[in-house]
């Protein structure tokens, strides 16, 4: 869509067709006017469109849109829409904000909550972890190399048994007639992704 129909979309009276615009990126347009818009729309009063908006927002992890979503983090009250804030703040890759994405994977926090922010606390880890530990194994000095593939086949056997937990879980599941249709192809392409292995 061109930048002139998502800024008409994304200022419409229709909620439905503000989150419609919310959810995706015009093909064209100076990127901050769209991060502009998406701002805009983390104030809107319908949850659909700021769930879009925090979600869209995760591509941009530039100081603005963090400094925006950190601060909606504390005033945001529809667990759906927080949940995405933390997700798009974990998708920045920014370990300067590990801790406030732990602090939403606490008992006390929704589950909504607290499974995309598992969600994303996991994929920041291993994405920033397992970079770095792949740059030490390039060093110099072989005490560290050595060092930073021990730590990378402790990442492998904690992950391949962490995967076998989740498969099992996938065919345990499989049949629940209660899931989304969303959810049944994660399922799937979980087992399938097992199998292949």
């Amino acid at each position: 869509m061109n930048f002139d129909d998502w800024k008409r979309l994304i200022q419409h009276r229709e909620s439905s067709q503000r989150a419609h615009a919310a959810d995706q990126l015009p093909d064209s347009g100076d990127q901050s006017t769209v991060i502009s818009h998406l701002i805009a729309c983390l104030d809107d009063p319908e949850p659909v469109v700021r769930v879009c908006a925090a979600d869209t927002l995760g591509q941009f992890p530039v100081q603005q849109v963090r400094q925006r979503l950190l601060a909606l983090l504390t005033t945001e009250t529809d667990d759906l829409v927080k949940s995405y804030l933390v997700l798009s703040l974990a998708a920045m890759k920014n370990v300067n904000d590990l801790s406030v994405i732990a602090n939403h994977i606490q008992q006390d926090v929704p589950a909504t909550v607290r499974a995309r922010a598992l969600c994303g606390l996991i994929e920041l880890v291993a994405t920033i972890g397992v970079n770095d530990l792949l740059r030490l194994c390039d060093d110099s000095d072989w005490r560290v190399r050595g060092l930073a593939f021990n730590a990378l086949n402790a990442v492998r056997e904690t992950m391949q048994e962490r995967i076998e937990d989740v498969v099992k879980s996938a065919i345990k599941h499989r049949d629940d007639e209660e899931i989304s249709a969303l959810a049944r192809s994660s399922i799937e392409q979980i087992i399938e992704g097992s199998q292949r292995s």
